[in-house]
Formats: C-alpha cells, sequence, structure tokens
C-alpha cells in the first residue's frame, strides 16, 4: 500500500494532467535481494525522496518519477508498490520485478518493538520460522498446536490469545516457529517482557498499524509476548494495567480491526493466570509443555543419532535430548537448531 504521504506526492505530481497510470505491487522475496531493484529504479530515473528506517539500515525507500513513483519497503521480505504512468518504465520494472519474484514465501519476518528516539518503533531481526519436528513433542501439546494453526487462518477465531507454558528446555521456542511456519503470511512482532507494560499508550498504534501494513492484507499480526508472567497473572497479584494492556490487545476493538494475535510463553508453573485471559471467546489454547516421558525421549535420542538408545530412565526435557544426541555425534542439518535462532532472541 502507498503511503499517504507518498499518494500526495504523486497526486501533485500529475495534477491538470490527462496521464494514465500503470499500477502493480509485490509481498513476498525476491531471486534478486534488494540492491538489484533500487539499481534499476536509479537507472531509469527515479530520485530518492524519502526513507524509513529499520535498526542502522533504510527499511523502506520511495523514489519519485516526473509521472509515478516506486516504494521499495523490507529487506528479504519484501513490499514494492509501484505506480507510473511512462508505459516502457513500467513494463521494464514489472517485467524485473515479475521475473525474479518468488511466488510463495517460505518464512514469515519477525520485528522486535524497541524503544527509539523518536518513540516505539519496529526493529527487524530475522526470519524466525522454522517446520515443527512432531515426534519431538506428545500428541496433547500437537493437539493444541494445530488448534492454534487453524484459529490463525480463521478470521473468526475461538480465541485470540494462546499461552505457552512449562519449564526452560521443553522446546517452546520452538512451537512458536513451527507456528510461525504453518501460520498465513502474517506479520510477527516480539514483544520483550519488559515492554509489556509499555504499550497501552497511544504511541502504539501506529507501530501497530505499520507492523499490519508489512503482512498480507487479509492475515493477522502475530504478537509475540516473552515471559509475559506479569500479564498472564492473576490481576490481584499484578499490575492491573499490564493485564489491561493484554486484553486490549487481544480482544478489543483495535485487536479485531487489526486482527491482532497473541502468542504467550511463561517459564512458571501452575502460574495463577488472572481469569479474564482464559475465559471462553478470549482464549484459543492454553498448552503446557512438560518433560517428555522416558520412552518418549530415547524415541527422539534414536531418531537423531540413527541408532536404538536407552540413555534416560526418568522423564526429561527437550534440551537435554538434544544434548546428549551431540555428545554421540548428531549435528544438525543444514536449517539447525542453532542457526535458526541466530537472529530470532529466544523465547524460552
Amino acid at each position: 500500500m502507498i503511503q499517504s504521504c507518498k499518494i500526495g506526492i504523486l497526486e501533485k505530481s500529475l495534477r491538470d494532467s490527462d496521464v494514465v497510470l500503470h499500477q502493480n505491487s509485490f509481498h513476498g522475496q525476491f531471486k534478486c535481494g534488494r540492491k538489484p531493484i533500487i539499481k534499476l529504479v536509479k537507472k531509469l530515473g527515479g530520485v530518492e525522496i524519502s526513507r524509513a528506517y529499520g535498526s542502522k539500515k533504510p527499511y523502506s525507500r520511495c523514489f519519485a518519477f516526473k509521472d509515478g513513483i516506486i516504494d521499495v519497503g523490507g529487506r528479504k521480505d519484501m513490499n514494492v508498490v509501484l505506480a507510473m504512468g511512462d508505459r516502457k518504465k513500467f513494463e521494464k520494472l514489472n517485467n524485473f520485478l515479475a521475473d525474479n519474484f518468488y511466488n510463495e514465501v517460505d518464512s514469515n519476518y519477525v520485528f522486535v518493538i524497541t524503544n527509539g528516539p523518536n518513540g516505539l518503533r519496529l526493529t527487524e531481526v530475522g526470519i524466525g520460522a522454522q517446520k515443527l519436528e512432531r515426534d519431538n513433542y506428545d500428541e496433547e501439546v500437537l493437539e493444541s498446536f494445530d488448534k492454534i494453526i487453524v484459529d490463525l487462518k480463521s478470521k473468526s477465531p475461538t480465541g485470540r490469545i494462546s499461552i505457552l507454558e512449562g519449564p526452560p528446555g521443553t522446546g517452546k521456542t520452538y512451537l512458536i516457529k513451527g507456528i510461525l511456519h504453518d501460520a498465513p503470511a502474517a506479520t510477527c512482532v516480539i514483544i520483550p517482557a519488559q515492554m509489556i507494560g509499555q504499550l497501552g499508550g497511544p504511541a502504539l498504534l501506529p507501530v501497530l498499524m505499520q507492523a499490519k501494513g508489512y503482512g498480507e492484507e487479509t492475515s493477522p499480526v502475530i504478537l509475540i509476548l516473552e515471559d509475559a508472567d506479569s500479564a498472564l497473572r492473576d490481576r490481584d497479584k499484578t499490575d492491573f494495567s499490564t493485564i489491561s494492556t493484554l486484553l486490549n490487545l487481544g480482544d478489543g476493538i483495535l485487536g479485531g480491526l487489526l486482527d491482532l494475535r497473541i502468542l504467550a510463553t511463561t517459564n512458571a508453573s501452575e502460574l495463577e493466570m488472572d481469569p479474564a485471559v482464559i475465559r471462553s471467546g478470549r482464549l484459543s489454547q492454553r498448552m503446557t509443555v512438560g518433560e517428555l516421558a522416558a520412552k518418549h525421549a530415547n524415541k527422539v535420542l534414536s531418531r537423531l543419532v540413527g541408532k536404538k538408545a536407552s540413555k534416560f530412565k526418568q522423564p526429561t526435557i527437550l534440551a537435554d535430548v538434544y544434548k546428549e544426541a551431540k555428545g554421540n555425534g548428531w549435528t544438525p542439518d543444514v536449517l539447525s537448531e542453532e542457526e535458526a535462532t541466530e537472529d530470532v532472541p529466544e523465547l524460552g
């Protein structure tokens, strides 16, 4: 979508003219990457008129022509919008983009909300999606996982809040990555635990609207809350405003209009959650991710090392199974657990 200020620039340049605009847009990944697109735009006479920054590098760059405009947003998962009067230039740009465009995006790009000099902003942190290794989890966890995916793909979900609880090392991070992999082409935004209480003010709205613009128009914005104990705990035992913020994001008017969904993780065991958070119609799933039974842990270990193993005699967390496998010569695949977390903060 061309931002309103850019539309105004375009309208001003075309006022009182009979120019016919040729338009198209692309959302996804390009084989050529970002630089060749910018290079071609400049070669055709595009003059840069604005930049929007993510982290320390320009995230979105807008170029104007005598009779048109092109907006190039993103780096890996990109939004490119062009509207031009010059048919030859339009066709050259459009054909180049179409030839290099991947029709399917394999991974959702992840942002984190940070404090910038001008308030809250989105900072990109990497691609966080990874196909779930279903054999690593028990049937109850997989059933909840599948129901979360169904809700994320539905315009009328059973609830907009999903909670993943359990001790560290049980695999909650990889469940989140699996959800991002199987979810529709959504924008995923991590909200660090220390920032949850800051999200009730008006500064949040433009950030959420920006996040919505990066995804497909019909796809949700997924908010990932790390260590969200303060937002889930009974309000008699915590800050009321933090609970209210979570409820407004997940079930208020704003949550409905922007199609916000919340994935919250907690390492606490048997957390006494606020009844308002987990009531019917608001909660999609409350998933408990615990230790693997000894038989299941040995099955996972046997799969990893390629031979029968019977190391574990007691229930064991998933992280210890992988640690044992590495000690027995197992090495990760090309897209490994380590590589998949290089750019994305751990979620517990």
